[in-house]
């Protein structure tokens, strides 16, 4: 740079070693120009100029090649470097100093002046030019060069800056890693000495604790010893309760004992007393009554009819062979017809059938009793005295005197008929077999407390009152002294008969039909009102219908069939027996008179057929019939029950063919259990009773069917109870009474024997069952009988050539098991 400067005409200053004074160093001819023309008196602003041209010249970009201003060069100080802040300058004392200062001032001016002549002649030629631009150049290279070499000492000084602070870092590394061993080691010097005092302590604990252990298993052997000392003096003393309480307990039942032998021998000392008394008072009132009687004689025949006479059983004419002639007659009424009534049999064990052959005799009976009682009457009309003008005979006892008499008189005749029969099978001709009766009433006068007239009066009043109780127990009243009047003078009977007729169930259902017929009656002779009638008729027959079923199956065929013939024909008894009669048929003897009827139909239509009149409605009816039980008996519901249901919901005429419908299927399911009323009846019994409670005029009898489905359900709701699980039995029947108690009306005898049962199974369930039953009321119970009924309900194809159990089956094999719980 030095070359290029001096080129330039750059003079360059420096301070003299000694003195203060500067000496210059001149480039080129300018070297030696100074002098006062300069004008020292200019000097500043020559050194301000100077000075600016010197930092114009540091920075190459400041300068375009057109730049006309000199430039001046003053290299005393670095170009970049700020110019430092000296403190003013004090003059010294003396004129010494102030000839150095202006000397130093006149040398700065003129080099200043010398520099800007030598930069004006230099730029005014184009030589000039190429060396201004040059000495640029220089000057550019020169300001590169030195910030190339200033950031090339920044970086090392950031660098070294850096390795420095690496350097520190390291340093309080590991200063802090020499304080962390040696808090390390302090914690371990205080963690060991923490430790040994902890194991100290805990020896000290255990040693503690074995000495408070020791002490505690000493309490507790003391407290053992005082234990079982004090348990073997209470099992001692316990030991000696229970010798006395065992003592006390034979004392106390060999006292019970003693009283019970007593209870007995006095109840039975009681009892014949009662029994004795009972006598004495029968024999007393025998004594006060007034017997009134009526003797009928009767002759039975046995002979082979004339050819070619006929029978019918049912649809099929067979022809006869055994013929039955019977006449009969009183001494006061003379013979009861004049020619003998007589019965056509096909077969000899028709003929000793009783429910076959007292049908066709007794209305000759009938006749002979009615003809005595004229007689009777007459005597009555001309004053000759008699039961008809007595006080304690009431017009309802001289009505049945007649009914009386016949049954009386057709058990007499099938008394004798039996042997008679048993000859003709044999081969013999019988004689005629002769029998009497003595038909009697007795009464007693009508204010005396023992009058059956009023124990009759007493019933119409609890017919009328709607009390059940008053009128069981006058119609038990009743049935004694009816069965007693029956049965006197029969003695003679054949014991088979007799029995069958007027012993244990078949005797008290006997009485308390003839009661049932005495109440009624009174009833059609005092009340004038239909519905009050209807309503009598209605109660009693529930109460006959109870008396029914507690009779055994098989028992009531011959005392119905008796009863039946022995009654008017138009009486309202006779369609009732009929039917109670069917209720207490056995399975297998439904079964078996089931397939008689099925015989005779075949056999019947199989002789229309060989007639030549053949009639094609009949013979189709017929085929009909017959491709019908061709389908099983389960399908043949299931499209009933289906039909009715869709039918129910249409009009008037809709539902009476429903009704028909839902009736048919409840017989062929009746007919395939072979019994009226059973569980699995349950389902075709709810659809009746739903059509049967549509229409207002059915009402009557949907309240009875819904008194039968009541009883079904209490049967089930007991098995139920004697399964282990009263709380469904319980459900089952609340349900019942929730669905049924508005069809059935309140007061029907059915719905009181539902909640007596519920009351009575309630009493066998447990806090726990009783406490969930107040949920269960009202969750399950209004759905429980559609529950049941709906598992008992048959399903397609029981009967088809896969083999499965029917309901019907399985209700006799699993009870019910088959339902499940119902809750």
């Amino acid at each position: 740079m030095r070359p290029v400067l001096e080129q330039a005409g750059v003079c360059t200053w420096a301070p003299l070693p000694a003195g203060g004074a500067l000496r210059q160093r001149a480039c080129g001819a300018h070297s030696g120009a100074t002098g006062p023309r300069n004008g020292l008196l200019r000097g500043p602003n020559i050194l301000a100029r100077s000075f600016q041209g010197t930092l114009d010249d540091a920075d190459p970009h400041q300068h375009h090649a057109d730049h006309q201003e000199p430039v001046h060069s003053f290299v005393a100080v670095p170009p970049q470097a700020p110019v430092p802040e000296h403190p003013a300058l004090q003059p010294p004392l003396g004129m010494a100093w102030d000839a150095g200062v202006w000397t130093l001032a006149g040398a700065f001016l003129l080099a200043a002046r010398i520099s800007r002549t030598v930069h004006e002649e230099s730029v005014s030629t184009p030589r000039g030019l190429r060396e201004a631009a040059a000495r640029e150049l220089a000057a550019f290279q020169l300001s590169t060069a030195t910030r190339s070499g200033r950031e090339t000492v920044v970086a090392q000084e950031a660098a070294a800056a850096d390795t420095a602070r690496v350097s520190a870092a390291a340093q309080r590394a590991q200063q802090e890693e020499r304080e962390e061993r040696e808090r390390q080691a302090a914690y371990s010097r205080a963690a060991a000495q923490q430790a040994a005092q902890l194991r100290e302590e805990r020896e000290r604990s255990r040693q503690e604790y074995d000495a408070r252990q020791a002490r505690l298993e000493a309490e507790m052997v003391e407290r053992e010893a005082a234990e079982r000392a004090t348990i073997a003096a209470q099992r001692a003393e316990a030991a000696a309760q229970a010798a006395r309480a065992q003592r006390e307990a034979e004392a106390a039942a060999e006292l019970e004992a003693k009283e019970r032998a007593e209870r007995a021998a006095a109840e039975l000392a009681a009892a014949q007393a009662a029994e004795r008394q009972a006598a004495e008072e029968r024999q007393r009132l025998r004594r006060a009554m007034q017997t009134f009687a009526y003797r009928l004689d009767g002759e039975v025949t046995l002979q082979r009819p004339p050819k070619g006479t006929t029978v019918m059983r049912g649809p099929l004419v067979q022809e006869a062979t055994l013929r039955v002639a019977t006449s009969c007659g009183s001494i006061l009424g003379g013979p009861g017809s004049d020619l003998p009534w007589t019965a056509d049999f096909a077969a000899a064990a028709e003929a000793g059938d009783p429910t076959l052959a007292v049908p066709g005799l007794a209305g000759c009976y009938r006749e002979a009793a009615e003809g005595a009682l004229g007689a009777l009457r007459l005597q009555a009309s001309t004053g000759s005295g008699g039961p008809l003008g007595h006080s304690g005979v009431d017009p309802a006892l001289i009505e049945q005197w007649v009914t009386l008499g016949t049954l009386q008189a057709c058990v007499a005749a099938l008394g004798v008929l039996r042997p008679l029969v048993e000859a003709f099978v044999r081969g013999g001709e019988p004689a005629p077999a002769r029998f009497s009766v003595k038909a009697g009433i007795r009464a007693l006068p009508a204010d005396h407390p023992g009058a059956a007239s009023l124990a009759v009066h007493r019933a119409v009043q609890a017919l009328g009152a709607q009390d059940s109780e008053a009128l069981r127990a006058s119609l038990a009243l009743l049935a004694e002294e009816e069965l007693a009047l029956a049965a006197e003078d029969l003695q003679s009977v054949e014991d088979g008969v007799f029995n069958a007729c007027f012993t244990g169930q078949p005797g008290r259902f006997v009485g308390l039909a003839l009661a049932v017929a005495r109440v009624l009656a009174m009833v059609e002779l005092v009340q004038e009102g239909d519905e009050d009638k209807e309503a009598a008729w209605k109660a009693l027959r529930g109460a006959l219908r109870c008396g029914a079923q507690t009779a055994a199956s098989d028992t009531l065929q011959v005392p119905a069939a008796l009863l039946a013939a022995a009654l008017p024909p138009e009486h309202r008894l006779v369609e009732a027996l009929g039917h109670m009669s069917e209720a207490n048929l056995s399975p297998a003897q439904k079964k078996a008179r089931l397939e008689r009827e099925r015989a005779l139909q075949a056999a019947a239509a199989a002789q229309l057929l060989e007639e030549d009149w053949v009639d094609e409605a009949a013979v189709k009816a017929t085929r009909i019939a017959e491709q019908q039980k061709q389908v099983p008996y389960a399908e043949r519901i299931w499209a009933l029950t289906n039909v009715a249901g869709t039918l129910a919901m249409g009009g008037p005429g809709e539902t009476e063919q429903a009704r028909r419908l839902a009736e048919q299927a409840v017989s062929l399911k009746q007919e395939w259990i072979g019994a009226p009323r059973h569980p699995c009846l349950l389902p075709e019994f709810l659809l009746l009773v739903d059509i049967l409670s549509r229409n207002l005029e059915w009402e009557r009898d949907a309240a009875g069917l819904a008194g039968v489905i009541l009883r079904i359900v209490i049967e089930v709701a007991d098995a139920y109870a004697e399964a282990q699980d009263p709380l469904s039995g319980v459900i089952l029947l609340e349900g019942a009474q929730q669905r049924l108690a508005e069809i059935a009306g309140l007061r029907n005898p059915a719905l009181k024997a539902a909640s007596r049962a519920s009351e009575r199974l309630q009493v066998q369930l447990t806090p726990a069952q009783l406490e969930a039953l107040v949920g269960l009321r009202k969750r399950v119970a209004p759905r429980a009988l559609q529950r049941v009924a709906g598992a008992l309900a048959e399903k397609l194809g029981v009967q088809g050539p896969i083999v499965q159990r029917s309901k019907i089956e399985e209700w006799a094999r699993r009870g019910v098991a088959l339902l499940g719980p119902l809750t």
